[in-house]
């Protein structure tokens, strides 16, 4: 399978998962404890299969792709802030053997979820999303690589 259509098969199953609304994540996860945790909290995410949110569609994503070959994965945070305080988010950036980016994600808002793989450079995947936080009355205070 190339790995675009691995990307796409890969979001299509998070987008299988309903959002968690409730705010608290159903699997402890810890960001800061390695890989093995991730894939760890992955499986256990997998195996439940209760509602998720951004975090937990970032785990799975770099579960599902850690074996597809010339792929760069990195994690991106987000933190905007809205007229009720700040929110934080979270995606996972993909480049492509042919320097080409995109994302997979989850989100409440369609337009911060998923990016197709179509992006010139990692900058401009970014400047994607700073805008589809505009357009949903966020203002992009800070962004977070890995």
């Amino acid at each position: 399978m190339a790995p675009c259509d691995a990307i796409h098969a890969i979001q299509e199953y998070i987008n299988q998962f309903q959002y968690n609304f409730s705010g608290k994540p159903y699997v402890k996860m810890k960001k800061n404890l390695g890989v093995s945790h991730v894939f760890s909290c992955a499986k256990d995410i997998m195996d439940v299969a209760l509602p998720i949110q951004c975090v937990e569609a970032t785990f799975i994503a770099l579960y599902l792709t850690c074996g597809l070959p010339g792929l760069l994965r990195v994690p991106l945070s987000f933190k905007s802030v809205f007229e009720d305080g700040p929110h934080r988010h979270m995606v996972l950036a993909l480049m492509t053997a042919d320097g080409t980016w995109g994302a997979i994600g989850i989100s409440r808002r369609p337009d911060l979820m998923d990016k197709p793989v179509a992006f010139a450079s990692l900058y401009e995947l970014v400047l994607e999303y700073k805008r589809c936080f505009g357009a949903n009355y966020h203002r992009l205070s800070t962004v977070y690589f890995g």
